[in-house]
């Protein structure tokens, strides 16, 4: 294809792999169907125990395509194991995609089109999520314009504001964020995607689904943890990133965001089987005086949060199966 711009920059593409080889035939061979030509590709396996490992080896081998495979001797995760892939990236744009998911053909040069011709550092697409391996379940998920998707103090702690395969980042602005950032598995798309939000120069979304995200019980990705693994990682995300705008003198202005991202963060204190209600009320007290303002979470559970923060301990166990 003749591309429209006489500077064609290169784009990386990253997929982290961990015992993905039910989907990653199909993952490799929407990300090599790619419209755009100037690609090129950083696989990370994370020690798989499956077959994995072998059929990335096998289609990369039979790609002609410009790739690198980065082998763990460990498990790390699936964060360390995108951050060693960014550290060796040489494209001008980096743009994600999970091993079990599906980038459609188009993706690249849709999104990499909007940052040329908006000169953006971010650029957000909508996306479609189905139900494993069926697509007659396939179910869009909307995007608001660039004004208030972008704005903290506006926006909800969810999938499509911080996962980073919806979208494509220039290489020297995720570069910068990722040594400093937490050694978590859960979370650490926010953790990186909130604080690119704000040093971006310029961002913009376009209204085109590029990517389908697959919703699957049984998925063995490193994103797939228990309550107990995600709870920790989630506090821990938390409270960096409330540090980091402290650090940078933004934390009045993004008040009502840090509140509400530390509220997140400790709800599963309140769910599963091991409830800790005492925990729930000393962690991040300060999310606590402005409940009711959560206007993502329905009204009825914030009348809920309100009494177990008003209550004293032992009566909030009252409220137990009302959870």
């Amino acid at each position: 294809m003749n591309w429209k711009y006489k500077k064609c920059p290169k784009v990386t593409v990253i997929i982290p792999v961990y015992n993905a080889a039910r989907f990653i035939t199909d993952t490799v061979q929407s990300a090599f169907n790619q419209t755009y030509p100037y690609i090129n590709y950083i696989f990370v396996d994370d020690n798989s125990t499956d077959d994995s490992l072998k059929l990335l080896e096998n289609l990369v081998n039979t790609s002609h395509k410009e790739t690198y495979i980065i082998k763990n001797d460990k498990n790390l995760g699936s964060a360390l194991s995108r951050n060693k892939a960014i550290r060796i990236a040489d494209g001008e744009f980096l743009c994600f995609c999970d091993s079990d998911d599906l980038m459609e053909p188009y993706m690249i040069e849709s999104l990499l089109n909007a940052a040329i011709e908006n000169d953006a550092d971010i650029v957000t697409a909508p996306y479609q999520e189905f139900k494993d391996a069926d697509k007659d379940t396939v179910k869009l998920v909307p995007i608001s314009d660039s004004d208030s998707f972008y704005d903290l103090n506006r926006i909800s702690i969810d999938t499509l504001h911080f996962s980073l395969w919806n979208k494509i980042f220039r290489r020297e602005l995720i570069s910068q964020l990722i040594d400093e950032t937490p050694r978590i598995n859960c979370w650490d798309d926010l953790a990186i995607s909130a604080r690119a939000f704000i040093t971006a120069k310029r961002k913009c979304t376009i209204n085109s689904p590029v990517y389908l995200y697959r919703k699957c019980q049984s998925k063995t990705s490193l994103t797939s943890q228990g309550h107990d693994k995600r709870l920790p990682d989630q506090i821990t995300c938390a409270r960096f990133i409330n540090q980091w705008f402290i650090n940078h003198k933004l934390d009045e202005k993004y008040a009502p965001f840090l509140n509400f991202l530390k509220f997140t963060a400790k709800i599963k204190y309140l769910r599963g089987k091991k409830r800790n209600f005492e925990k729930w009320k000393s962690t991040f007290p300060e999310s606590n005086i402005g409940i009711m303002k959560y206007h993502n979470i329905p009204v009825q559970y914030r009348l809920m949060f309100m009494s177990v923060a008003k209550m004293p301990t032992f009566m909030c166990q009252i409220l137990t199966k009302l959870f």
